[in-house]
């Protein structure tokens, strides 16, 4: 609870979760565990008004909904729609627009087809004149632009932190550390689950038992083709490509190949030269004209993605005016990705209160 001495300089913010899966649910918490640090910082507590999912109901309050007890709810695989005091819904639109709340989150499950319906989720909350805070790479992969340009002329902030290298400030640093600064490439090595096939396979597996291995740990899903097909690195490079490079780049735009067809052949040749493989995202700006591809690459020792096994993720900037910059994300939690989210959420309170 908020110490009472802060109680009448604090404001209020709204917000809705349309997706509470597994990230969102870890938002929530660290909502509940900051609450105090986040009213003697920011002046603000932060409400939850609506709370829409696949599983467990949609539900939104003339209130507040209670994040510990909706948390506790899904645990136990019950209906948020059991919550006292609240008001059921029948579809996510109805949550954003009935929500009466300052911010939407966005987290429901990637579309590869054409980003629905995170798409209309964050074009709807804009509409409604709702800052938008996402984690869910298909809106900035299909119509980064257009969303943009609403966000803006609806004087509405669009935040995406979350939708790389879980949470790493990648877009903050940009946005907030490069002015005026121009991005020639980008190189990186961006999904985990290829990552953990392909040292696995280094060790001696062949692809089908690292995948199950995989599948065990938790880090890839029972059809893992989003990841071994090389559809997640593709969906990041568009939003890398759109979000940095001013790009109009779909997922099917890019030059693409999946590891299911590397062999231990391959892995061992590779070895015995004294590489590594990796599937690695290639972004290229020239002059406009930008292209992306992402496909197996052999890689050097003397080079800093040679180092990046398992869970680790690894981004380049190539830049006119900074060189080349590297970011490396050393074995992620699911807390980095919510603290994406939540470093977001106090951005924008940030922006808000400095008007």
């Amino acid at each position: 609870m908020i110490n009472n001495n802060l109680e009448n300089n604090i404001g209020i913010v709204k917000f809705s979760l349309i997706g509470f899966g597994n990230a969102a649910r870890r938002l929530a918490e660290l909502l509940i565990e900051k609450e105090q640090e986040i009213a003697q910082k920011y002046q603000t507590r932060f409400i939850c008004t609506a709370i829409a999912t696949a599983k467990h109901g949609i539900i939104i309050s003339d209130k507040e909904i209670n994040l510990t007890l909706a948390l506790a709810k899904v645990k136990s695989n019950q209906s948020l729609t059991t919550l006292d005091g609240v008001i059921p819904l029948s579809d996510s639109f109805q949550a954003i627009s009935k929500s009466s709340a300052d911010i939407m989150i966005e987290t429901s499950i990637l579309s590869l087809e054409n980003g629905e319906p995170a798409l209309s989720h964050v074009k709807q909350a804009l509409l409604a004149r709702q800052d938008v805070v996402t984690a869910n790479k298909g809106p900035l992969a299909f119509a980064a632009s257009e969303l943009l340009k609403l966000a803006k002329a609806q004087d509405r902030h669009l935040y995406y932190e979350s939708t790389m290298m879980d949470g790493t400030p990648v877009f903050n640093l940009v946005r907030h550390t490069l002015p005026l600064t121009k991005i020639h490439r980008i190189k990186g090595i961006v999904n985990s689950t290829t990552n953990f096939i392909l040292s696995e396979m280094e060790e001696g597996r062949d692809f089908a038992s690292a995948l199950t291995k995989a599948q065990n740990v938790g880090i890839a899903e029972a059809d893992a083709s989003l990841d071994v097909d090389g559809w997640d690195a593709a969906v990041k490079a568009c939003v890398l490509a759109n979000c940095l490079m001013n790009g109009e780049l779909k997922p099917k735009d890019v030059n693409r190949l999946g590891i299911a067809n590397i062999s231990m052949d391959e892995i061992s040749i590779a070895q015995k030269a004294g590489k590594k493989i990796r599937l690695v995202m290639d972004i290229i700006n020239n002059n406009g004209k930008i292209s992306a591809s992402v496909l197996p690459t052999e890689i050097d020792k003397s080079d800093v993605f040679y180092t990046i096994d398992a869970f680790s993720n690894v981004l380049t900037l190539e830049t006119d005016l900074m060189g080349t910059l590297t970011i490396i994300e050393k074995d992620p939690t699911l807390t980095q990705t919510a603290y994406g989210l939540f470093s977001d959420l106090l951005s924008i309170v940030s922006a808000r209160k400095g008007k």
